[in-house]
């Protein structure tokens, strides 16, 4: 059993791998999904320059 365990591990890590809802999901859709993503990292990053820039 625990082999069998293992190998659907593998093999469900694998179909994630493959998977990729971003990719699955339509060009639209990966867009938006991109969109709000890259402008939450950008967000995260942006207050400290802005915020250093103001504590100056």
């Amino acid at each position: 059993m625990s082999s069998d365990s293992e190998k659907t591990d593998s093999d469900w890590a694998e179909f994630l791998e493959t998977y990729d809802p971003s990719k699955e999901d339509s060009d639209s859709e990966e867009e938006v999904t991109q969109e709000p993503l890259k402008t939450e990292e950008s967000k995260k990053e942006d207050p400290k320059s802005p915020e250093s820039d103001h504590d100056s």
